[in-house]
């Protein structure tokens, strides 16, 4: 009989499922989210190779993935010297990151809610209701991109 250890990877640690979790939360996928919390649970540079092996995605998950994270903000492709194959990293700020990528995707709804909420059909409380509700939101955004610039 061979003893066989069990070696935990990454993927098994609370601080990946944690990252797992906020990125779910974020709206991303699943594959998304998975490559999202290895790149923040991993410290420098890993390769589109090491991912799928980490993660068990195929080859084509991860780099959809990673153009996804790039396009958010949310990773940065890393040059290796005398390397070949692709290497990324997340941010150097998660949190600054994060801030970012939700500053970005709410900004332009707020134009067209705004359009939106003034529909002169909507019963006069609730119409004011809903501004108030959107004064909120552009209030609390601001607050959230005052403390990404500082």
């Amino acid at each position: 009989m061979t003893n066989t250890m069990h070696v935990p990877t990454i993927t098994t640690t609370p601080f990946f499922e944690g990252l797992l979790t906020v990125g779910k939360l974020l709206g991303m996928s699943r594959s998304v989210a998975t490559v999202f919390a290895l790149l923040y649970s991993t410290d420098g540079a890993i390769s589109v190779e090491a991912i799928g092996a980490e993660t068990r995605l195929s080859r084509s998950a991860v780099s959809l993935a990673m153009r996804d994270l790039l396009q958010l903000g949310l990773a940065q492709e890393v040059g290796m010297l005398g390397e070949r194959c692709r290497y990324y990293a997340g941010q150097p700020d998660l949190s600054q990151a994060v801030k970012q990528m939700v500053f970005a995707r709410l900004e332009p709804t707020f134009s067209e809610l705004r359009a939106k909420l003034s529909d002169p059909s909507a019963p006069t409380e609730r119409l004011q209701q809903a501004h108030r509700l959107l004064h909120t939101l552009q209030l609390a955004l601001q607050v959230i991109q005052a403390k990404k610039d500082h």
